[in-house]
């Protein structure tokens, strides 16, 4: 199914969304929690680090996406987001990702099998 056809389109998915202000140093997320959104970088850095590997940190810039691949698997953030810098997020409801992807059971299924694949080839990386 081409994604013009879907009840949900790009324009749906963001006029829903809010926008949040972190200073730098704030804390976005920390591992383990429960997931209610995902964050699109918007403008500003942030830093995913790990509390089991603390050597495995590395900055993601304007328009990462964070906890996508979480939501996707099912699991709590399996990363900490920091800001670096003043950050500006657009907040998408889990809902709103869980609601697209019911509407077509196909390619529900291959994006969580592409997501699988990558999260086994960069084990604890994700969260972005």
């Amino acid at each position: 199914m081409h994604y013009n056809n879907l009840k949900y389109k790009k324009e749906d998915i963001f006029s829903c969304s809010e926008t949040k202000l972190f200073k730098k140093n704030q804390i976005i997320y920390k591992e383990k929690e429960e997931i209610k959104n995902v964050f699109i970088i918007l403008d500003g850095m942030v830093e995913s680090s790990s509390t089991e590997i603390p050597k495995n940190s590395f900055i993601l810039p304007k328009g990462s996406s964070l906890g996508f691949i979480d939501i996707i698997l099912g699991r709590p953030f399996s990363r900490n987001m920091t800001a670096k810098s003043i950050v500006s997020l657009a907040i998408i409801k889990r809902i709103e990702i869980e609601n697209i992807l019911s509407l077509n059971a196909f390619s529900a299924a291959l994006i969580k099998s592409l997501v699988i694949d990558i999260d086994n080839k960069y084990p604890r990386n994700w969260s972005w």
